[in-house]
């Protein structure tokens, strides 16, 4: 009876425990992103259409019209912080700078609190890609590629013209990553600008690789593939996978999944580590931006004047809305705030739902 009783007892106690796990899994599975109604939380009118793409730091969002107005607005109210004319370009932000890129290659580093110039670097690469900013680095490419301090605008290497680029570089660790007109994204040496390793994509690249944790470079191409490469010394491929259309905006990461934003107004979810299709949801139009993640929901802009939300877990549509005008800037999202240039010239920043999780039912 005593052996009996004992083994009924951890029987029990293992029953208990696999209850609890199962109950915790199941309340972990009800987890629904709240996306939608999205709160309208300022709109701020403008004299000039907006230039894409927007900038932001913690407290403040940037944006540049046509005619070269710069404004800084504050990100929760939609204050102006500050405002500089004649400063067209191309907008970045990290490392405590407002960046602007021109076409003739110049860049500005400004102060995000005053917009007061703290340098100005004229490295000769024209083009009209916005900057990478990392590590103490600015990235400018386009007819060629140029290093600047991040600090100061000292120029620290430059490549030929001849190496003309088409997508937003990258800078991530020790490496560069730019991709070409003539379809080769090339991997450089951060510290040098020496190039390490090119991949034929075998098209036009337009949207930046992106580098997961375990050292694999994810890169959308408009050959109609992503593909997986190496983080090695010689970038091979580890796998591919085939897309309807072509992919132009940046990629995404949600758990074991990139999420890609196709042309044949398709979001994919593909296994990073196989290449394998996870799951694959229809868009209402080709994308205007790429994914943006906010939990476990992703956002995609769409032509004209579209922002739908998907579970990104498995591709289940969770609502949508329409912008009062058409879109002008790919959204940018900052936590729960989203913001986009429309255009009416207007600057529109929406608050986001979180995440809300349900009691689990006591009967499963």
């Amino acid at each position: 009876m005593l052996f009996s009783f004992r083994a009924s007892r951890r029987a029990r106690c293992a029953c208990l425990a696999f209850a609890a796990f199962w109950l915790e899994g199941c309340a972990g599975k009800l987890t629904v992103p709240a996306l939608f109604p999205a709160r309208s939380a300022w709109v701020a009118p403008g004299d000039d259409m907006l230039e894409p793409p927007l900038a932001a730091d913690a407290t403040r969002v940037f944006s540049v019209g046509r005619g070269g107005t710069l404004r800084a607005l504050d990100r929760t109210t939609g204050s102006v912080v500050w405002s500089l004319a004649g400063r067209a370009g191309v907008l970045s932000a990290g490392e405590g700078l407002v960046l602007l890129r021109q076409q003739d290659g110049s860049v500005w580093g400004l102060d995000p609190a005053t917009g007061e110039t703290r340098w100005q670097a004229a490295t000769a690469v024209r083009g009209a890609l916005p900057v990478a900013v990392a590590a103490g680095k600015v990235v400018v490419a386009g007819d060629g590629v140029a290093c600047l301090e991040a600090a100061s605008g000292k120029p620290l290497w430059s490549s030929p013209p001849s190496l003309r680029s088409s997508a937003p570089p990258v800078l991530v660790g020790p490496w560069v990553f730019v991709g070409g007109e003539d379809g080769g994204l090339r991997c450089l040496d951060a510290a040098t600008g020496a190039l390490l390793w090119t991949y034929a994509s075998g098209a036009a690249l337009g949207a930046p690789p992106l580098l997961d944790e375990q050292q694999r470079i994810l890169l959308g191409t408009t050959a109609r593939r992503v593909v997986a490469l190496r983080g090695d010394k010689r970038g091979r491929e580890r796998w591919r996978w085939k897309v309807g259309g072509d992919v132009r905006a940046a990629l995404a990461l949600h758990d074991d999944n990139v999420v890609v934003a196709a042309y044949d107004a398709v979001l994919y979810a593909i296994d990073r580590g196989n290449g394998h299709l996870s799951w694959r949801a229809p868009l209402p139009s080709r994308p205007a931006s790429g994914p943006l993640l906010l939990g476990h929901a992703v956002l995609v802009a769409c032509h004209e004047n579209e922002l739908v939300g998907f579970d990104a877990r498995t591709g289940k549509r969770l609502g949508g809305l329409t912008t009062p005008a058409g879109l002008q800037t790919p959204p940018l999202l900052v936590g729960d705030w989203l913001y986009v240039g429309l255009r009416d010239r207007s600057l529109l920043a929406l608050r986001l739902g979180a995440e809300t999780t349900p009691e689990p039912s006591p009967h499963p």
